[in-house]
């Protein structure tokens, strides 16, 4: 006799009892007791690198190599009332055992685990079967908010018997694949979901920003001005030209429904992904003194001791017609803040050249050095 039973799975998004009759089991996949079953916290793996990494040869502590992993691997939950956001298991020991080969802390965003490899086609494909506008809501969340609220998760999902996702739908399926986590909050009559790491903020752009509205043979063949930059020129009249050329070729009813700075940010970036001769990397998070955690809008590394910083500033052409001052008041906010990056602790000895771009809709309005 089999007194119990305890079941996992790639995924629950078949929660049925179909006609297999096995509808006594109890889904726990939401208890709060159980939420660290399923990866470590930052104790358990700062435990683990002790033992599994030699800290001393890499000059760093198990503490530092733990903060590194954090904004790639953190991040989960799986109960409104969390106590703690949880380190994916597979990913990290995929960077210990990487670093431990190579003697060297590589960018955790670039070494992924191919059980884990997550694929901004695969939300694509969900997004496919629901409707547009819930597409338009779920974007515009992720752009304005980068938070998703809905009553409840789906507790019984078949695939095969849905033909049209409504929201709730999409939103748990991608939650039920590790797309998105809980955040825990008091407010217990709702969910709120959010992308848990960079990772798959990444993973999110891509989608919305490619896979949703694939570019044409015209604008895969237009490529961003980079010459000044490989350089290592100040100059970067140019590379913003060819940035706003692109940016009105690509740009298409749907993108213009969600265009705000953030996207605006993430096409360039996405773009960018492509050029193997630099390193790139959207809302870079730096430490300003006296100040604490910042975030640039886009860096530009062009792998011979020269990086760019970039601060972009958005707004409508309606908003134009009824702020006749809002140029003015987003280039002095710019500027602020770009002056401010530039003493980020991470910049310190190096040369940076930062700069600010003010565009109203895809065209730029304003671009300087600062």
């Amino acid at each position: 006799m089999v007194a119990k039973t305890f079941i996992t799975g790639v995924s629950s998004v078949s929660l049925d009892s179909l006609t297999s009759g096995f509808n006594i089991a109890e889904n726990v996949t939401c208890d709060p007791n159980l939420n660290e079953f399923a990866g470590f916290t930052k104790d358990e793996l700062i435990g683990l690198i002790e033992k599994l990494v030699d800290t001393k040869a890499l000059n760093t502590t198990a503490e530092n190599i733990a903060e590194i992993m954090r904004k790639a691997y953190n991040g989960y939950a799986f109960s409104q009332i969390a106590k703690n956001t949880l380190f994916n298991s597979s990913m990290c020991l995929k960077y210990l055992k990487y670093i431990n080969t190579y003697h060297t802390l590589a960018n955790p965003e670039d070494i992924v685990d191919i059980a884990c490899a997550y694929d901004a086609s695969k939300i694509a494909d969900i997004f496919k079967y629901s409707q547009e506008y819930i597409l338009n809501e779920i974007i515009d969340d992720y752009y304005n908010d980068n938070e998703f609220i809905i009553d409840r998760l789906s507790e019984s999902i078949n695939l095969n018997l849905i033909e049209n996702y409504d929201k709730t739908t999409v939103l748990s399926l991608l939650y039920y694949l590790g797309y998105l986590t809980i955040s825990p909050c008091d407010d217990l009559d709702e969910v709120h979901l959010v992308c848990p790491n960079r990772m798959m903020k990444n993973v999110f752009r891509r989608c919305f920003t490619y896979e949703l509205v694939n570019e044409t043979q015209e604008e895969k063949s237009l490529a961003f001005n980079l010459e000044n930059i490989l350089q290592g020129s100040s100059d970067l009249t140019d590379f913003m030209d060819s940035v706003s050329k692109y940016l009105s070729l690509r740009t298409t009813n749907q993108h213009l429904l969600h265009m705000t700075e953030a996207y605006l940010v993430g096409v360039i970036s996405t773009k960018l992904e492509s050029y193997k001769k630099i390193k790139r990397k959207d809302e870079l998070e730096i430490t300003v003194p006296n100040i604490g955690k910042k975030f640039v809008d886009l860096y530009i590394d062009n792998k011979k001791g020269t990086c760019y910083i970039f601060e972009f500033k958005f707004y409508s052409k309606n908003k134009a017609e009824q702020h006749p001052n809002i140029l003015q008041e987003k280039i002095d906010e710019a500027k602020a803040q770009i002056n401010c990056y530039k003493t980020a602790v991470e910049f310190e000895g190096k040369t940076v050249y930062s700069y600010i771009a003010i565009f109203e809709s895809v065209n730029c309005v304003h671009f300087e050095q600062v």
